[in-house]
């Protein structure tokens, strides 16, 4: 489903790239899903998302402590972000109407953002039950990160900054932390016109990384 999604989007917005890389198949357990850079005139927004199904009325707690629940995943998508400077995200995949942190918003089924740090501390320390409409609360619609009124600035990673702080202001000493400067080689190489994808997939395939891929939103020229 991540990677029709981001696929699609690729395909039909020329500011979105994305691309998947090549594992080894005993390679079975990732942080993440995905490296999500958002890049603007001054600064990025870097995040690392790990994508998950939001099921009515089951106990999410055995998908959010995969694959072994004991906070294996969510241990390795929250020390992997910091090692690398990238916030550190999940993404849920929601068919419920229902109705997250979004003050003016009534959402219909779509897809949904939650910080993992918040997710850590509410739902992984004492291995209770996880149910569908708390985990939704915990929540933000993922359009609702280009839309807000807070993301309405001059420079448009300034506003999604603003964006984040308020709905999702970080634990005390992360300050700062996924906002960038710099773009690794892979990042550059793939919103390179010059760089073809067979290049990049022949460059990066062994890229030691705790993700299935990245995608590249643009905003620099908008």
């Amino acid at each position: 489903m991540t990677d029709w999604a981001l696929y699609d989007l690729s395909s039909k917005l020329p500011v979105f790239k994305y691309r998947s890389f090549t594992r080894k198949e005993e390679s079975r357990f990732y942080g993440a899903d995905f490296d999500y850079w958002i890049l603007g005139k001054t600064k990025h927004v870097a995040c690392r998302i790990q994508a998950k199904r939001i099921k009515k009325n089951e106990n999410h707690y055995p998908a959010l402590a995969y694959p072994n629940r004991n906070k294996k995943q969510n241990d390795l998508l929250l020390s992997s972000s910091q090692n690398d400077n990238l916030r550190p995200f999940y993404l849920f995949y929601s068919n419920m109407h229902s109705q997250p942190n979004c003050p003016q918003l009534n959402y219909n089924p779509g897809i949904l953002i939650a910080d993992a740090f918040n997710v850590q501390s509410k739902f992984l320390v004492n291995k209770a039950k996880v149910r569908d409409l708390n985990i939704i609360k915990e929540c933000m619609p993922w359009e609702c990160m280009f839309c807000c009124p807070l993301s309405g600035t001059s420079d448009n990673t300034e506003g999604i900054i603003k964006f984040l702080e308020n709905y999702f202001p970080l634990l005390n000493g992360y300050d700062g932390l996924g906002i960038r400067g710099d773009l690794p080689g892979y990042v550059k190489d793939l919103i390179d016109p010059e760089k073809t994808e067979d290049f990049w997939d022949q460059e990066y395939r062994k890229v030691d990384l705790e993700t299935k891929g990245v995608c590249v939103l643009d905003l620099r020229e908008l």
